[in-house]
């Protein structure tokens, strides 16, 4: 019964995560982004930006960018946020202007 709509759904994911990777290229070029396989979360590298200890913290605070903080998944990741994109488009856009907007 819901085939159409999970169709739909993985196509607009699809379709995010791509979008992403055009929206950094432009907005933020230092950002590295791997497109993932298998899931509806991004992993931003935002090393290049020096947003400090805790980049999600000042997204958070000067962005107003509420994305999961990559310390809380382990060292090697302190330097990422975790970016949810199982939304709209529309929101996504955001959510990357605002970063582009904080550096």
């Amino acid at each position: 019964d819901g085939g159409k709509r999970l169709d739909d759904v993985i196509a607009q994911l699809d379709e995010n995560r791509h979008m992403i990777k055009n929206l950094l290229a432009v907005k933020l070029p230092s950002v590295r982004y791997h497109l993932p396989d298998n899931s509806y979360l991004a992993w931003l590298d935002v090393e290049a930006l020096k947003l400090g200890d805790d980049p999600s913290k000042v997204l958070l605070e000067k962005g107003r960018v509420a994305l999961n903080a990559g310390h809380t998944f382990g060292a090697q990741t302190s330097q990422y946020v975790r970016l949810n994109f199982a939304t709209s488009p529309e929101i996504v856009t955001e959510a990357i202007d605002r970063i582009a907007r904080t550096v």
